[in-house]
């Protein structure tokens, strides 16, 4: 059977399943993105208000200064505990269960043997470094630090991280053998992959903003899109 005939009718088959995990996933993650700019903005304004407070403060006044330093200590721990704890477990934890749900569904066309739980916990494992790099990014995003270099190992990590999804009970050696050999269909189809999400981040987020018909229908022709690449990549890997 042809590879696109073969993707369009496994598509088809959990089409709805994945759309709607898909767009959880998305909105999910644009929202809680949202609110901790939000709740980090919040401790930001307010540290500033205490730095302004202690440049102010009569030196003399002991008392208001420590006052003011121990409030201002107790914002920046704040502020440290969301950026650098909350924010890279909850995003991971949101990609670990939607991805892994949704990969789980387009695996289970081509058979898989384990239960979710166990397929969960090595989909779990196989993302730790893709996600830790992919945190790394949005961080520098977020500070106006932008790298090719990072970018450039994020897309490749990407790429070999995503072949690992189908051959979880593969050794890494098979997974770099295929992902070297088959590269110039493979990465293609991946990086395509990575500006669907990223697209259909973005569009969530001018939605969210404002509200337009458009905006609607850009997200939900771009999972579209997201769906049956996942699928074909998928499909193109089980007859390899």
């Amino acid at each position: 059977m042809n590879i696109f005939k073969e993707t369009f009718t496994i598509f088809k088959k959990s089409f709805l399943k994945l759309f709607f995990i898909e767009t959880l996933f998305l909105f999910s993650a644009v929202l809680f993105f949202n609110f901790f700019r939000n709740k980090v903005s919040e401790y930001l304004i307010t540290a500033q208000g205490y730095s302004n407070l202690l440049e102010s403060s009569n030196l003399s006044n002991i008392i208001d200064v420590n006052n003011n330093l121990d409030s201002l200590n107790v914002i920046v721990q704040k502020t440290y505990i969301y950026s650098f704890i909350i924010f890279p477990i909850v995003i991971f934890l949101l990609y670990v269960i939607f991805q892994g749900m949704s990969y789980y569904l387009i695996k289970k066309n081509f058979s898989v043997k384990k239960k979710f739980n166990i397929y969960l916990l090595r989909f779990l494992l196989s993302s730790l470094l893709f996600v830790f790099i992919l945190l790394l990014f949005i961080r520098d995003i977020i500070f106006n630090e932008f790298s090719i270099l990072l970018l450039v190992i994020l897309l490749l990590l990407g790429y070999f991280t995503i072949l690992s999804y189908y051959y979880l009970d593969s050794n890494l050696k098979k997974i770099f053998n295929l992902g070297l050999k088959k590269i110039y269909v493979l990465l293609p189809l991946t990086t395509l992959l990575f500006l669907f999400y990223f697209s259909c981040l973005l569009l969530i987020f001018l939605l969210l903003f404002n509200f337009n018909l458009l905006f609607l229908l850009g997200i939900i022709l771009v999972l579209f899109l997201i769906i049956f690449n996942k699928n074909f990549i998928f499909t193109y890997l089980h007859h390899k």
